[in-house]
């Protein structure tokens, strides 16, 4: 994992590991190239769904998969803005 995946924040949502699809054959806007195809509990879990996907796009240079660490948080602890 790059370091980036390590860093702990100090807040007290929930760790999470997020799985990115990034379409570069989509032509436009970023946003319209990335997206979180799911979140998982581990980042061994997210490793190992990565590794297959990436395998199933069988050398694909277009259609890459990466995690990246993010964080969940219950309904209870958002604090609702207004």
């Amino acid at each position: 994992m790059p370091w980036s995946l390590r860093e702990r924040s100090t807040s007290s949502g929930k760790q999470v590991f997020a799985v990115v699809r990034l379409d570069l054959f989509i032509d436009g806007p970023l946003e319209n190239k990335v997206t979180v195809k799911e979140v998982m509990p581990t980042e061994v879990e997210a490793d190992a769904e990565v590794g297959r996907l990436n395998q199933l796009q069988g050398g694909r240079e277009d259609v890459k998969y990466f995690v990246r660490v993010t964080r969940y948080y219950e309904p209870s602890q958002v604090e609702p803005k207004g």
